[in-house]
């Protein structure tokens, strides 16, 4: 498993991994209940039986109806508790690319967590907590089809002197370039029921290497509400709008903004819904973000096309699919040529452009993506070497170990949010367009690469290989 700076693992949160009965994700027995044996039981784990707005809720999110309750969680009103770990099992990541958002299995982030949405390397979203008559829901299930969505399935927790409740709330998340989020009260008793839907919302534009190592600082930022419906939070040139397609109000009490409300009554055995967007502010303009577009689990929906393999392995050709699926996931572009694809190292921290992972992924693909491993190696000899700083460790002609697009790139890095401390990136640069002509491909994009080669290996002989042994050295 490779391991960053910070020494935290990169990974993937779930990809890649068929989800099956052990899977909490989808419901299954790791979720469930169990006796004093470990073995699975029917029931929510509270001595009664499950109600019916818990399995009309499943069916509402499309989920079957037969799978059991999962945990419940205590109620509360908005609060501020620190203590978890920074990224923890009970935790879900929704990504897109290098946008990607964090919550708890209710679907809330929480202020003080590493929890967020991020885009660009900054905390666009530090709180987003909803309540539904001042009370927090029950998770019931996170369902997930792609990494793109999430659906959580959550009931309001009864009143005192009630033993349950008849609404269930459904939050379907998608994450694209922003932030779409679709929440949907059911109400399944005889008779209307008048809520209070309350949405707190806040960001501290923090910057990723912040939040991942637990030094955030409070900073000022500017809260605004210019419009109904509407929540815009600015640091400078960077922030975050949150918008409604059905206006809302500022929820009761004094100071800035902090969220929406809505005072609404659901029909008898109805619902009642609201879409809400956070659309990212980088440099004073919004980040568009595109309508919902298919997932990389419909049909069409990847973002690639290219050679595919046919197999009547099942199991094999489910693990291929997965893969290309999981690869478009992690596809990320630099600001500076958003023409260009290249691949993220791993979600969540690790959603940035490294030097040997991406070259080492590249070289896995090159039969199916040529155009990706091309992609990747003119990205990688734009931020090639140019000068000689010991702080970021650039040397002419070296490859970087890692680029960052954020607001405040962590300490070692130089004015292009590189760091060029690695030992291997721009050896592996050179073979990987040297395998690039062995496969056939000898285009004037390959061409092109052919002067970054050249400098790469005047570096090797200049700086890597420096007791002339004909290795490059480490450190």
């Amino acid at each position: 498993m490779r391991r960053g700076r910070s020494g935290g693992p990169a990974g993937i949160d779930r990809l890649g991994e068929p989800a099956g009965d052990d899977d909490p994700a989808r419901g299954g027995a790791a979720d469930r209940p169990r006796d004093r044996r470990g073995r699975p039981v029917a029931g929510n784990g509270t001595g009664r039986a499950a109600g019916p707005g818990r399995i009309a809720a499943r069916r509402a999110a499309g989920a079957p109806t037969g799978v059991t309750d999962g945990p419940t969680a205590a109620a509360g009103a908005f609060v501020d508790v620190s203590g978890p770990p920074a990224y923890g099992a009970d935790q879900v990541t929704v990504l897109r690319g290098s946008t990607f958002c964090i919550s708890d299995r209710h679907g809330d982030i929480r202020a003080r967590h590493s929890e967020g949405m991020f885009v660009r390397d900054t905390r666009i979203l530090s709180e987003w907590e909803l309540r539904v008559d001042g009370r927090r829901t029950d998770a019931l299930e996170v369902f997930r089809e792609a990494a793109t969505d999430a659906v959580f399935v959550g009931r309001v927790l009864p009143e005192t002197g009630r033993a349950d409740s008849a609404l269930t709330v459904v939050r379907s998340r998608a994450v694209r370039e922003g932030m779409s989020e679709r929440i949907t009260v059911h109400n399944y008793a005889g008779c209307p029921a008048r809520v209070e839907v309350a949405l707190r919302a806040d960001a501290d534009l923090a910057d990723l290497f912040e939040v991942k190592e637990g030094r955030v600082q409070a900073r000022a930022v500017r809260r605004s509400a210019p419009v109904a419906g509407t929540l815009e939070v600015m640091r400078g040139t960077r922030g975050v709008i949150i918008s409604a397609d059905v206006p809302g109000e500022q929820p009761a009490g004094e100071g800035p903004p902090q969220g929406l409300r809505w005072r609404v009554t659901v029909p008898a055995r109805g619902q009642w819904s609201v879409t809400v967007r956070v659309t990212a502010v980088v440099d004073g303009l919004p980040v568009p973000v595109p309508p919902r577009e298919p997932t990389a689990s419909d049909a069409g929906g990847r973002q690639h096309v290219g050679p595919f393999v046919r197999t009547p392995d099942a199991g094999l050709a489910r693990t291929l699919r997965r893969s290309v699926e999981d690869l478009d996931t992690l596809r990320i572009h630099d600001p500076s040529a958003p023409g260009r694809a290249v691949v993220a190292a791993g979600a969540p921290w690790y959603m940035a452009l490294f030097g040997r992972d991406s070259l080492l992924t590249s070289w896995m693909v090159l039969p199916l993506d040529p155009a990706l491993v091309l992609d990747t190696l003119h990205t990688l000899a734009d931020y090639q070497g140019r000068l000689t700083d010991p702080v970021s460790e650039e040397q002419p002609g070296r490859i970087p170990h890692e680029v960052r697009y954020g607001p405040a790139a962590p300490l070692g890095f130089g004015e292009r949010n590189a760091y060029y401390g690695t030992a291997d990136a721009t050896s592996l640069f050179v073979a990987l367009v040297g395998e690039l002509r062995r496969w056939g491909h000898d285009g004037p994009r390959v061409r092109a690469l052919l002067p970054a080669v050249d400098r790469a290996l005047e570096w090797v002989q200049r700086y890597g290989d420096t007791d002339g042994d004909g290795f490059v050295e480490q450190g």
